[in-house]
């Protein structure tokens, strides 16, 4: 089946037009998600503020630390192991410097 060209053209472009809506929804939703999922480390770390206070003063002593009070969720443990890597990150880069 023949088509005008300017028919062709608006094909083409509802197409595109679409493709580009589409992406644009999908950097709209990802950024939606790591902004909620930043916001959740964010009250976990503040949450227990005090259990970094906690390492801060007993990091150099020998033996284990005590672990964070309480039953954590799997949320709360990825931001405190994510803290806890970064300030380790940190000492090994003021000890190496």
């Amino acid at each position: 089946m023949w088509m005008e060209p300017l028919d062709q053209a608006a094909s083409v472009m509802i197409i595109l037009g679409i493709a580009i809506a589409g992406g644009f929804a999908v950097l709209f939703l990802q950024r939606a998600r790591h902004a909620g999922a930043a916001d959740q480390i964010r009250q976990s770390l503040d949450k227990h503020q005090d259990y970094f206070t906690y390492l801060s003063a007993h990091i150099d002593q020998e033996g284990p630390l005590m672990p964070p009070p309480g039953k954590l969720s799997p949320a709360e443990q990825s931001a405190i192991q994510s803290k806890a890597a970064g300030v380790d990150r940190n000492d090994r880069r003021r000890a190496s410097g």
